[in-house]
């Protein structure tokens, strides 16, 4: 005699699924939508072209190399939780900035030991961010014998970086934010400009006060 029973799943077996399923959906969705926000940087009209020609170095010479195909497995598995763990990172950080803040006069910058401290944290952040979410890790070239004379005139000469100097002012663009968390995990660890606005922004306020940054306006007035 066969006898057949039907064992009935506990509902919870079937999560795992579901997540991986909603993962992949939402990751695709997100893809796609990235994807087309960008189709200008992927064709050679005249008015991208001459886009280049005005702005030379911010030409995204790599184009050639983007394809659906190679973004697609990224996509639909991993860029949703590496956006969600960093998030959870910018919040631990925010919460604390928010504490070593206490008591620190927001018009003074950030001196001594309370420095030293706000150093150690965003350099451990930064790096488990570049790490664990963006796959990376930050190293630092000390060029030597750079010629400067372009900018700087040419009686300069030659001029060697080493890693004890430290520069009264950084004038840099960036094109993405590894650039700027690269510069927060150098032995530089400078302060920036952000704009105004951005002082008293959720989240975004301890953190870039926690940095010593010098809020600037970004627009000009009418004079």
């Amino acid at each position: 005699m066969n006898i057949t029973t039907d064992v009935q799943q506990p509902w919870y077996s079937s999560v795992p699924m579901i997540c991986i399923y909603i993962n992949a959906t939402i990751g695709l969705l997100t893809f796609e939508w990235a994807w087309y926000t960008t189709h200008r940087f992927r064709q050679n009209s005249p008015a991208m072209l001459e886009l280049h020609s005005k702005f030379p170095h911010f030409r995204r010479l790599d184009v050639q190399n983007w394809a659906r195909w190679k973004l697609w497995p990224g996509a639909l598995t991993m860029m949703w939780p590496r956006f969600i763990l960093a998030s959870i990172f910018g919040v631990i950080l925010w919460g604390i900035a928010a504490l070593l803040l206490i008591g620190q006069d927001g018009e003074r910058p950030v001196q001594g030991s309370r420095r030293g401290c706000m150093r150690f944290w965003y350099v451990l952040f930064v790096w488990l961010q570049g790490v664990l979410c963006w796959f990376c890790c930050y190293s630092y070239v000390y060029e030597k014998d750079v010629d400067y004379s372009e900018w700087l005139g040419p009686s300069v000469g030659l001029k060697s970086a080493d890693v004890k100097d430290r520069a009264s002012m950084i004038v840099s663009n960036h094109t993405g934010f590894l650039e700027v968390l690269s510069l927060i995990s150098s032995p530089l660890m400078p302060a920036f400009t952000p704009q105004r606005q951005q002082r008293n922004a959720p989240i975004l306020g301890p953190i870039t006060r926690m940095l010593g940054s010098v809020y600037c306006d970004r627009g000009g007035s009418a004079e």
